[in-house]
């Protein structure tokens, strides 16, 4: 069933396959146009290879990676079938010695698990710590220390996991991440433009909305301290500047990412040595200098993860209801082209300064602008998400565009 799948599936007869990653590492097909992971891979290793199926005749593809806390769960699961504990290495290294003895034997007398077993037999021979023959009977290895090297194995196994979730959780390009990942420090400064991060208005696993104006009054908040004090860790930041506990560190985290999408901060992984010799990751937040220059209090444009909030008000309903009876109007030839020279200007300026497009223009905004047609700066501050910060850096260009 699986080859019949598979051979239907390489020559162009299913269009869609679902299946386990051991599928996958024998596809040999340049046309997969999308890879989707519903679970958590166990290493952000495992997930490049992975995803490295799609796009390999270099046209346009796409990844989509579904989690879950549960996933955290199935990974440590499946760590331990693989990783027994030491002491179940320790039982069996006990009973080794320069006789050999039969695995079936050693495994009642012990009287341990079979899988367990199996495991623990294979890390003991990975580590020099036993011999097995052809014959199934083991003697004691001749390495020292087999222990220290398990637990640091162990403890590397466990840090990929936490290094994949990680990455799902970060804010920050995806593709820079990647890269970053792999040692490639100067090209991970350069953002994709077209990941979930860079172009959240064209993500369509995850669903953003604009911040509220409480969300915006605390990121100032948080700006503000920012620009007194430079970079510093994402948990002193906390309990310096909300002492209280409100908000929350998690919902603080939320709104740095919000901020990092949206170019005003940026987050870095970096690590300390504690005083017994650990190394302790942590989260680095700095401001950055458009933000360094953004006026105090000038609307930030902050696209959040998340639904919308519910409003009663029939205000906002209204406006809600003039925005996507905006959103449906059909343009005219004239304004088709005026849209298309917009959008090209604004991908231009967005490679131009390294931000991603919707930080130079969300479209909704681009979309105003090709109705209202504003010939002076004027005109462009009355349209909607125009603010003064915004028409001073690009209002001559729009302007000429709109007059041209």
């Amino acid at each position: 069933m699986r080859e019949q799948t598979q051979r239907k599936f390489l020559a162009g007869e299913l269009e869609i396959v679902v299946a386990t990653v051991a599928f996958g590492m024998g596809v040999d097909k340049a046309n997969v146009r999308t890879v989707i992971h519903v679970a958590l891979p166990g290493s952000v290793e495992a997930y490049y290879q992975e995803i490295g199926r799609a796009g390999r005749d270099w046209k346009p593809s796409r990844c989509i990676l579904l989690h879950s806390y549960a996933d955290k769960r199935t990974q440590d699961f499946l760590l331990e079938k693989s990783y027994p504990a030491a002491t179940e290495l320790d039982r069996i290294f006990r009973k080794l010695n320069d006789q050999p003895l039969p695995l079936d034997l050693l495994r009642e007398e012990l009287r341990m698990d079979a899988e367990v077993f199996s495991s623990a037999i294979e890390k003991l021979v990975a580590h020099g710590a036993c011999l097995v023959d052809f014959e199934g009977f083991a003697i004691r290895g001749r390495i020292d220390g087999w222990r220290r090297l398990y637990e640091q194995q162990l403890a590397q196994r466990r840090a990929q996991i936490d290094r994949m979730i990680g990455y799902a959780d970060s804010h920050q390009c995806r593709m820079s991440a990647l890269i970053a990942h792999f040692g490639d420090l100067a090209d991970s400064r350069r953002m994709c433009g077209k990941c979930d991060f860079c172009s959240p208005e064209s993500a369509i696993a995850v669903r953003y909305r604009n911040a509220t104006i409480g969300e915006e009054e605390t990121m100032w908040t948080i700006l503000r301290a920012l620009k007194r004090s430079g970079g510093k860790s994402t948990g002193k930041l906390h309990s310096e500047v909300f002492p209280g506990g409100s908000p929350s560190r998690n919902e603080m985290e939320d709104l740095l990412g919000g901020l990092a999408r949206s170019g005003w901060v940026t987050l870095e992984s970096a690590t300390f040595e504690n005083a017994e010799g650990r190394t302790i990751p942590y989260k680095r937040v700095s401001i950055t200098r458009d933000a360094e220059l953004l006026p105090d209090g000038d609307a930030l444009g902050v696209l959040m993860t998340g639904e919308e909030a519910q409003a009663s008000s029939r205000t906002v309903t209204r406006k809600r209801k003039s925005a996507d009876a905006e959103e449906t109007v059909a343009f005219s030839p004239a304004q088709l082209a005026l849209e298309q020279q917009i959008r090209s200007w604004r991908t231009e300026e967005a490679r131009r300064l390294k931000q991603p497009p919707f930080m130079i223009l969300a479209d909704r905004t681009l979309r105003a602008i090709v109705v209202n047609r504003p010939r002076t700066i004027e005109d462009l501050l009355r349209v909607d998400g125009i603010g003064p910060s915004k028409a001073q850096r690009f209002g001559e260009q729009i302007c000429a565009l709109c007059t041209a």
